[in-house]
Order: structure tokens, then C-alpha cells, then sequence
């Protein structure tokens, strides 16, 4: 969870410049994250193991972006974590915060990748 705190703390501040509600667009982009690495796993276990089992890959995503944005608001808002986490001056990337950008671009290029490459083979 550390990973997704480092996030969470960049993207914020990032978002505190222009937003006044930061903590919303901060959970839909570590949302969508979190759905691109799941679907690059199960796309990866589909590929290695070949159970012959094709999905529709709109309707998973649709379902774990509400389900992991559910979960994040409950764990970064209700529960008050988000404000621990903006406290702890550590995760502060400062000028290396392009990294959590980065992340999210390779998210996308994996999960796009791997489901390529299991149309394909």
C-alpha cells in the first residue's frame, strides 16, 4: 500500500492547485490504475494458461473502476488515511513526480498490450 499512498500524496498535492475537491479526480486516476494492473494480470494468466475463456473487456472495466473507486473512497476518506497520508512529508516526490504519471502511462500500455496479445494468440 505504500506504492499507492506515494500516489495518492503527489497526485493531491498536484491536485490541490486547480481543484476544489482534489481528493476526487486523485481516486478515479489511482481507480483506473488499479483496473489497467488487474486486467494486465488476468490477461497475462489468460495468455500463460490458455483456459480457452474470452471476456468482454468494456464490461470487466467498467466493473472494478466502481468497485475500486468504492473501495478507495472508503479507505482513503472514511477512514481517514488520506489525511495521514497528506501529513507524512516523505512521500513528497518533489520534482521526480512525473514518475506517477509515468506509471499510469505504462499501466494503460501493458493492459492494452497484453490484451493484444491474447486476441492474437
Amino acid at each position: 500500500m505504500k506504492f499507492f499512498n506515494i500516489l495518492y500524496f503527489n497526485l493531491y498535492k498536484n491536485s490541490q492547485k486547480g481543484n476544489a475537491a482534489p481528493e476526487i479526480p486523485v481516486l478515479g486516476i489511482i481507480s483506473f490504475g488499479q483496473v489497467f494492473n488487474i486486467i494486465t494480470v488476468i490477461n497475462v494468466f489468460l495468455i500463460l494458461f490458455k483456459p480457452g475463456f474470452n471476456y468482454e473487456i468494456h464490461k470487466l472495466f467498467l466493473v472494478l473502476a466502481v468497485i475500486l473507486f468504492g473501495f478507495n473512497y472508503f479507505y482513503f476518506e472514511k477512514k481517514k488515511v488520506g489525511s495521514e497520508i497528506m501529513a507524512d512529508e516523505k512521500l513528497d516526490l518533489k520534482e521526480k513526480s512525473f514518475l506517477t504519471y509515468l506509471y499510469l502511462i505504462f499501466s494503460v500500455f501493458l493492459a492494452g498490450f497484453s490484451y493484444y496479445l491474447l486476441r492474437e494468440f
